[in-house]
Formats: structure tokens, C-alpha cells, sequence
């Protein structure tokens, strides 16, 4: 696949045609073809941002292939399904400090009284729905949860962090600083639930989100501000808008399908 990806980008990039993104579903084999490109580029430019409270930068990596910089990014709605089928699975118990996220906690969201999920949102589920993933977490779910099950605060704050990390690349209407907020957001929050299971002895693997999904937090987080940078600074001459929700695999989905 590698060997066929790589030809693929030269043969556009030779026709003239400029390449920004390399977008994946975050399928193991699709991540470790991403992680090739990278490590495989003709150049790789290290940017780092300042951590606001460690001493440790924040490091972003961007892969030069035959003269243009390409970002690696995962489809934004496979992720957003990702993270609600790690919320569904019932085979961990995801643990925030006090609270913990289960599986009956969406089941008694679903089946109480003007819920905006549906019951098979959680029973008999579809766990390649786009629509179920959307509206769990949609404002509307956040409200009735806060209201009618203000004690479930793991899954509030689980819902609210992961659900503003898909809005930054499919909300059409807020300022690309406030994207960027939104997804560092949610590296910041992973990185201190990771920092706080390891300090109380909880093995990740049973009180964590899979290492699959927090690989594509990774992918997510980095391909978002990599993709600003190259349309910030290395788009030519003639600078092109940037429209993060057009930098998916969904068009090959619906075309192909």
C-alpha cells in the first residue's frame, strides 16, 4: 500500500495538482501506512508549540513529499465513531478521576423521557452510523444529561471534550483559533487522564480508551494543526482557503460506494 500511495502522490504533485492532506479511517494498517510517509518523506520539519504548563513543547511533524508539505489526518466522523464506540463497549470501565463512563449510563440516557437518542443508540447499535455519533454528541444530549443526570460528570466532560475535537474540523461557523483550542483541548485532556491513571495504578488497558483511539486523538490533533500551518505559510503564491471538513475520506466513501 505504501509503495502504491507514494506513487499515487507523485503522479498528482507531477501533474500540477497540489496536494495538502493524506486523510485515513484509522484502521490499523491505513495508520501504519500514514506513519511510513512520515518517517519515509523526503524531509520532515519539526514545529513546536509551547506547553502552557509543562516544560515539555508541544511537537508537530510535517512530512515534505516531492517538494509539498502533506498532512496526515484521520476522517474526523470515523473518529467521532470511534470514541462513542469505546464509550459502547461495555469491556472497560473508562475511569476520570472520581467518576467512571459506562455503558448503562448511556443505556439510561437513551430510555429516559425526551432523550434525544434513540433506543438503538445503544441497543442492537450500528457502530458505523455516522447520524447515532453525531447526535451523542450533540448540545442537545449534553443539556438533557446535565439536567436529568447531573452525577454522570465522566461522561459529561468525555462527551464534551471528544464532541468539541470532531466539531473542529466539521463546524462550518467559528474562527480557526478557536479550532485550534478545540483540538488542543483534547490532547491536553488525554494527556492528563493518561498521567493521572498511570499515578494512581490503573493499568490503561481496562481504564482507558483503546491504544487504537488514542492513536487517532494523535492523528486528529496533529493533522488539524499541520493542516493550518501549510495553508498558513506554504500555500503559494495563491493562497487557497482552508475548509478542515472537506479533509476526509468521505468523498472517496460516498463515490466509491
Amino acid at each position: 500500500l505504501y509503495a502504491l500511495l507514494v506513487q499515487v502522490l507523485h503522479g498528482l504533485i507531477d501533474a500540477g495538482i497540489s496536494v495538502s492532506s493524506y486523510s485515513a479511517d484509522g484502521t490499523e494498517t491505513e495508520r501504519s501506512v500514514q506513519k511510513m510517509l512520515i518517517d519515509r518523506a523526503d524531509a520532515v520539519y519539526t514545529y513546536t508549540i509551547k506547553h502552557p504548563a509543562m516544560d515539555e513543547d508541544i511537537t508537530v511533524r510535517m512530512a515534505n513529499i516531492h517538494g509539498q508539505f502533506i498532512a496526515i489526518v484521520q476522517d474526523s466522523k470515523h473518529g467521532a465513531k470511534t470514541f462513542r464506540n469505546n464509550a459502547c463497549s461495555g469491556a472497560r470501565a473508562l475511569t476520570l478521576g472520581n467518576y467512571v463512563l459506562l455503558f448503562s449510563q448511556l443505556h439510561d440516557i437513551a430510555f429516559s423521557p425526551g432523550s434525544p437518542l434513540y433506543h438503538r443508540d445503544v441497543e442492537k447499535l450500528d457502530r458505523q452510523d455516522d447520524n447515532a455519533a453525531t447526535r451523542l454528541y450533540a448540545s442537545a444530549t449534553l443539556k438533557h444529561i446535565t439536567k436529568h443526570f447531573p452525577d454522570y460528570v465522566g461522561l459529561i466532560v468525555y462527551l464534551f471534550v471528544f464532541g468539541e475535537l470532531i466539531d473542529a474540523y466539521q463546524n462550518r461557523s467559528i474562527s480557526h483559533r478557536e479550532r485550534v483550542k478545540m483540538v488542543l483541548r483534547a490532547k491536553f485532556f488525554l494527556q492528563l487522564w493518561r498521567r493521572f491513571l498511570r499515578k494512581a495504578g490503573y493499568p490503561e488497558h481496562r481504564y482507558c480508551i483503546s491504544r487504537e483511539a488514542i492513536d487517532i486523538c494523535g492523528f486528529l490533533v496533529d493533522g488539524f494543526i499541520t493542516l493550518l500551518i501549510i495553508h498558513r505559510d506554504h500555500s503559494g503564491p495563491d493562497p487557497r482557503p482552508f475548509f478542515p471538513w472537506l479533509h476526509s475520506t468521505e468523498v472517496c466513501e460516498h463515490v466509491f460506494g
